[in-house]
């Protein structure tokens, strides 16, 4: 039965971690390191994943000093700080390489014993395995108990090999020689497996008395320790044992040794004991992933740190590994799965110490710099083995990442997601006040005013199509004081924003409580936005209140005073389109083509309207969602000598433009008495949706008489809409802005 039991730094950490340090890696290749790169090139490796791992734990320690720490150790630490996508990303490669670690340690223990007992290694393996397996399932008590007679054997065959290979008489290091076929790097990825032990005392967070405290202490501690005696050994073997000794007989430590039989028995004890290591540390990072639902329940276990289930998936994965039961194959990915979970340990850290909030305060400090160092140094070291390799690995972790995020797992715990992007966002607001506004990099920034998102669907499909997920979308509606004391503010927000997103619109929701409708929205306006990024056009709909219309025609007017673009949206009810929510349904009639949306912009002499007309016509013909989209560019004129000069304009605007259009001019015909708007209703009406410019408010006028302005301004909006309450979907242009839309569509800069 698995037991609560909580255990001491020494008992916990430090063992569990020194032992795997100690492991197969020292005993059976570290002569063969030695043999390949010399004292020099030896020393480079230990030392450089040795800091690696150094780093990592000095991270590891701020983590751990800064929170609670539960089950799962590096997974539990990732996803609490970079949330549960980045924490199952590593997570569930880091659960593999721990199962597969197994079967590595295995590997070198039957390697050893197969020089003693001639039997097949595939079932000696088989056998260990099951006999470690009992161990773990009796107790983790008693597995880490067993530790200490495994400790003691290893350090007294330390003391047995230093005795021996110093009696030796010194050999000439002139006569190293460099050897082909192995890289610094193969070399390299060979020996990294061996400083990887503080997995084994971190997968154990979730059963430490005192995690905060047994964590840094027994990490940092181990990590020393293991160099220490790692640079010890290199020094002997490179100054005692001749370099061919040190490259063809893989069991040199033993035969240098004092008492050869007691490195043997240091050998298997610390390749049983590094099993062990992995055998309690994979099935609690299984378990953790399932606790946080990132795989099967199944795994998980509610009074205990793992269940019996992740113990025996455990055990399937580590029987699958000895199909590669080659160490110098298994190696290099363990080495790479365990680089990626310390370069993530890493980025935690740094990103954490680097943010600073105010919930960031470990009693270890560990300077962000240095953390971010250890993640580059992680990933940079993945290069330098194997470049495939690597971005094989992070194609992995990616995948993972992105299956987690279609999976949109709630967390019940925060994360620093906020924080990172809060800083981002602090530094571009800044720099985006520096740098000057121009006509090559702007973009609209939509707020739309939609009421009930339900009922007025095509304000909101009209502007999402404009942005296209990369311009700002903001979806505001106004509330009366009223209304709203009986009304939850959250809750509404949160209803129209699960509705938005249900229709696969990403926006931002805002309710604003006001008595009067348009001083609501103009108030909203002027506060809404931080530094550069402020809303600069506005998407409304067509006026159909007489009674508050001299309202909405000065809401217009502010518009154009504070320099915010403005589109009317207007919606003939009586169309041909099919309107429904989600997505607009061609006219069966429209003819440009069955199946494709055609949209004109009706060019008065306007320069800025129609640039920005064309602007907003160009963006929703890039939206994927209304691919196939037709632009056509007309315009009418008064005399029939206008019309060649006036059609080579538009020819010259498209091809200056560098965008797919046709360009038609229009002669008007008096004879009919005809006029402006109704000749631009009879051209207009195959299409599915009309950009055409209104003519600015008198700012002078509104300044002397407002009144006066106001009743001038709604008699011609009056009479604007009136006359084009035709066309299926009509977009009625102002453009306010201090911008000359029309650079936009220019090869000048």
């Amino acid at each position: 039965m698995i037991g609560r039991e909580k255990f001491s730094t020494f008992k916990g950490v430090f063992i569990p971690s020194i032992l795997t340090i100690f492991g197969v890696i020292m005993y059976l290749r570290l002569g063969w390191v030695v043999g390949c790169l010399g004292f020099v090139g030896s020393v480079v490796v230990i030392t450089i994943a040795s800091l690696i791992t150094f780093i990592t734990a000095m991270s590891i320690a701020s983590i751990a000093t800064n929170t609670e720490v539960g089950g799962g150790g590096a997974y539990y630490m990732i996803s609490r700080s970079l949330g549960v996508e980045a924490g199952a990303a590593v997570g569930v490669p880091l659960f593999f390489a721990q199962a597969i670690g197994i079967t590595f340690y295995i590997m070198g223990f039957v390697e050893a014993l197969s020089w003693f007992i001639p039997i097949n290694t595939t079932i000696l393996g088989v056998v260990t395995l099951g006999f470690i397996a009992l161990i773990v399932l009796r107790s983790t008590d008693f597995a880490l108990k067993i530790q200490y007679v495994i400790f003691a054997l290893i350090v007294l065959s330390l003391i047995s090999f230093f005795w021996g290979v110093s009696s030796k008489p010194p050999v000439s290091v002139n006569a190293y020689t460099n050897v082909e076929g192995f890289s610094f790097w193969t070399v390299f990825a060979v020996f990294f497996p061996a400083v990887t032990g503080i997995e084994a005392g971190l997968s154990m967070s979730g059963s430490l008395h005192k995690p905060e405290k047994s964590l840094p202490i027994g990490t940092l501690s181990a990590v020393c320790c293991g160099y220490v005696v790692y640079v010890l050994i290199v020094y002997y073997f490179y100054n005692y044992v001749d370099q061919r000794s040190l490259q063809e007989e893989t069991f040199i430590f033993s035969k240098v040794s004092k008492i050869p039989s007691v490195v043997i028995l240091g050998v298997w004890g610390a390749c049983l004991s590094s099993a062990i290591g992995g055998m309690l540390g994979a099935p609690r990072t299984l378990s953790a992933l399932a606790r946080d639902r990132v795989v099967p329940k199944w795994f998980a276990s509610e009074q205990k740190d793992y269940s019996r289930l992740a113990l025996l998936f455990t055990i399937f994965i580590a029987l699958f590994g000895f199909i590669y039961s080659d160490l110098n194959k298994i190696a290099p990915v363990l080495s790479m799965f365990f680089l990626i979970s310390y370069g993530m340990i890493n980025l935690s850290a740094a990103f954490e110490g680097f943010i600073a909030s105010p919930s960031w305060r470990p009693k270890f400090k560990t300077p962000w710099f240095v953390s971010l160092i250890g993640f580059f140094s992680c990933f940079s070291v993945m290069f330098m083995i194997s470049p495939g390799a690597t971005l094989f690995s992070i194609l992995f972790i990616l995948s993972i990442y992105y299956l987690m995020e279609k999976r949109q797992l709630n967390s019940y715990w925060g994360d620093m997601r906020r924080g990172i992007f809060m800083l981002l966002a602090k530094y571009t607001i800044e720099k985006l006040e520096i740098l000057s506004q121009s006509e090559k990099s702007w973009r609209p920034n939509i707020l739309v005013f939609s009421g009930v998102p339900s009922k007025r669907w095509h304000l909101i499909e009209v502007a999402s199509a404009i942005t296209n997920d990369k311009g700002f979308l903001t979806i505001a509606y106004v509330v009366n004081p009223s209304s709203s004391k009986h009304h939850d503010h959250t809750m509404g927000v949160n209803s129209v924003a699960d509705f938005i997103s249900k229709n696969h619109v990403r926006a931002l929701v805002k309710e604003v409580v006001s008595d009067n409708i348009f001083s609501g929205m103009y108030t909203f306006i002027r506060s809404y936005g931080l530094g550069a990024i402020y809303p600069n056009t506005i998407v409304i709909g067509a006026n159909r209140n007489k009674e508050q219309l001299d309202d909405y025609i000065e809401f217009l007017i502010k518009m154009y005073k504070i320099r915010r673009n403005v589109v009317i949206i207007k919606k003939n009810t009586k169309n041909l389109l099919g309107f429904k929510r989600g997505r607009l349904s061609v006219s069966e009639s429209n003819k440009y083509g069955k199946g494709r949306y055609s949209i004109s912009i009706w060019w008065g002499r306007q320069k800025r309207n129609a640039g920005l007309s064309l602007a907003l016509s160009f963006l929703i013909q890039n939206n994927k969602d209304w691919g196939n989209t037709s632009l056509h560019l007309k315009s009418l004129v008064n005399d029939a000598d206008d019309l060649e000069p006036a059609k080579n304009i538009i020819d010259y605007m498209i091809k200056e433009a560098r965008i797919e259009a046709q360009g038609a001019v229009y002669l008007e015909d008096h004879s009919k008495k005809e006029n402006l708007f109704s000749r631009i209703t009879k051209e207009s009406k195959n299409d599915d949706m009309v950009f055409l410019g209104i003519l600015p408010p008198n700012l002078e006028n509104y300044k002397k008489d407002a009144k006066a302005e106001i009743q001038r301004y709604k008699e011609y909006y009056i009479e604007f809409t009136n006359y084009l309450q035709y066309i299926p979907l009509l977009g009625i242009v102002m453009a306010s802005e201090e911008v000359d839309f029309h650079k936009i569509f220019t090869k000048k800069s």
